[in-house]
């Protein structure tokens, strides 16, 4: 009797970036290094690869009603066991914050909106966040906002493990130590190009709609509040934004 072995060689999750939901659009293409492939389909936006083999190359995903988006698939980042990729797709139908900023590397945003989940409290040592979480929200597998009380700023975490109710655990270390009571907030992904351009979409669902913008430059965070029905080309500048120091600072103390 033969053998026949299969290898998992590659899972992706597409992402609505706008709301943080599995995108389960049957109408998908996908091409790989330019070529057209087929991906079996596991249902919930999740889609796979068997027997493919584990060379990098560069994903590119089609979904109706959502921006296409290419993704350099690089197996020394992904885990060796299951190698999953989340991707984030801009939605077409939304309000959009776009322009060109020199020196742009990132972007993001958390909606500035009643918070639901809040800090309890975080251990430094274990990397353990407690929450207040009194709808029992679900976080996991995702990226969220910590903000600062006074809402002018947020880290950004990827939550990693922990029941995601009561507790989790942040991917890395937090770079500064939270305060009781700051709010939690689900991250709205944006998008950034080599020559400055850049690119945030939020769907049209209320009659304001605040957020607040993370965007890097030369390592250094900048964060500028925008009314998504109210933007103008090249909204984002610096001179409006409050800057918080280096990426790479942290405040944290762990005795």
């Amino acid at each position: 009797m033969a053998i026949i072995n299969h290898k998992l060689d590659l899972v992706i999750r597409l992402i609505d970036a706008s709301t943080g939901r599995p995108i389960d659009e049957k109408n998908t293409s996908f091409a790989r290094d330019g070529v057209p492939m087929r991906m079996a389909d596991k249902g919930g936006g999740v889609y796979f690869l068997v027997n493919a083999g584990r060379e990098g190359f560069e994903l590119t995903t089609d979904i109706y009603g959502y921006e296409a988006k290419k993704t350099s698939i690089d197996y020394g980042e992904l885990d060796e066991r299951i190698p999953e990729k989340l991707i984030w797709l801009m939605p077409k139908n939304a309000l959009s914050l776009e322009g060109t900023l020199k020196g742009v590397s990132s972007l993001c945003a958390v909606r500035l909106v009643t918070p639901s989940c809040f800090v309890n409290s975080y251990d430094a040592r274990k990397n353990i966040i407690t929450l207040f979480n009194p709808h029992n929200l679900i976080m996991r597998y995702h990226e969220y906002g910590i903000l600062d009380a006074d809402r002018k700023s947020f880290e950004p975490i990827y939550v990693s493990e922990e029941d995601g109710i009561r507790t989790i655990r942040p991917a890395e270390p937090l770079r500064r130590t939270p305060g009781i009571n700051d709010p939690i907030e689900r991250i709205i992904q944006g998008s950034t190009s080599e020559d400055g351009g850049y690119l945030l979409k939020v769907r049209d669902d209320a009659d304001t709609i605040e957020v607040l913008v993370r965007y890097v430059i030369d390592d250094r965070e900048y964060f500028q509040k925008v009314e998504m029905h109210d933007v103008r080309p090249n909204e984002l500048n610096t001179a409006k934004a409050f800057e918080i120091g280096s990426e790479k600072e942290t405040e944290v103390e762990t005795e």
